[in-house]
């Protein structure tokens, strides 16, 4: 239950800025149609969200390019956050979670990776 309440919680930042890109009148027309695509498509399937968001990416300027707006607008970013509130929202029913998938590691080697990935990620930017 407080994994459900934490995710929402978590997704309310990437959805107001979603919803006041979709909103603006100064947003282009191939932006909101990423944003609707990419948030559909992790709806839909998050593993195909995900595939399509790795694929969309890298090649975010020069989707900018093809409508002239690469010096104001990032269509990187508006994949990524498309893809994370979605993901972010997707049901719980949806969530995948195989009874028989392998050995779990321990809470404190979670807590572990999750504190040398923040202290490392600090560090390289």
């Amino acid at each position: 239950m407080t994994r459900r309440v934490l995710r929402r919680l978590l997704a309310i930042v990437p959805c107001a800025a979603l919803l006041v890109a979709l909103l603006s009148p100064h947003t282009p027309h191939l932006a909101r149609l990423l944003i609707v695509v990419m948030f559909g498509v992790t709806l839909w399937k998050p593993d195909a969200g995900l595939l399509a968001a790795a694929g969309l990416v890298p090649l975010g300027a020069y989707i900018a390019a093809l409508d002239g707006l690469v010096e104001y607008y990032r269509m990187t970013e508006v994949i990524l956050l498309s893809f994370l509130a979605a993901w972010l929202l997707r049901p719980p029913d949806q969530e995948p979670r195989p009874h028989v998938q392998g050995p779990d590691l321990p809470r404190y080697s979670w807590t572990a990776a999750w504190l040398f990935s923040s202290v490392d990620g600090k560090f390289s930017v």
